[in-house]
């Protein structure tokens, strides 16, 4: 996903982030039973989204500089590049891509695999933005069997809340 966006980062302590496999909300269940799933069976992943968001194509990105194996990313309906809108993705690549130059991490756990979040709550490079667009964006990068999986969000994505965290733990590995 190619994209950046700004909000307040709140991060407790240092504790491991667990993505639980229910979101609670108001302490009731949130319903995922209508949302859509994104299976690759080639790239052994799948994930489930809210049924308004958008689904973009599967791309790849592989010249002299980058092998990234799979872009896909689904958004809030309407989504267009910096408009503000919530967008998730996996990035895959055989090199960890994330970028990891931030002051704002938290450990934390996908699938049952260790890793580390990193935020940008004030985004980074925020090409087309204006003054109140929401620059902030979050990369989890989970390695197995020799691949990166580069879990991305932006918008709204200070933290891992609402349906980023959702999201998030409905990603799963698959054989």
């Amino acid at each position: 996903m190619w994209w950046s966006r700004s909000i307040t980062l709140k991060l407790t302590d240092n504790k491991p982030l667990v993505i639980p496999k229910t979101e609670l909300k108001n302490n009731q269940p949130v319903n995922i039973s209508t949302w859509k799933t994104y299976r690759n069976e080639e790239y052994g992943f799948e994930f489930k989204y809210p049924d308004d968001w958008i689904l973009g194509d599967e791309k790849s990105l592989v010249d002299f500089a980058n092998k990234l194996l799979l872009i896909i990313d689904v958004s809030e309906k309407g989504y267009q590049h910096l408009n503000g809108l919530r967008s998730f993705g996996v990035t895959i690549s055989p090199n960890n891509t994330a970028l990891r130059e931030t002051l704002h991490k938290q450990p934390t756990i996908v699938d049952g695999i260790e890793t580390t979040a990193y935020f940008f709550p004030n985004g980074w490079e925020c090409y087309n933005s204006k003054p109140g667009d929401d620059c902030s964006f979050f990369n989890i990068p989970v390695q197995r069997k020799n691949l990166w999986y580069n879990l991305e969000a932006n918008g709204s994505a200070q933290s891992i809340g609402s349906e980023f965290n959702q999201i998030l733990s409905t990603f799963r590995f698959i054989e």
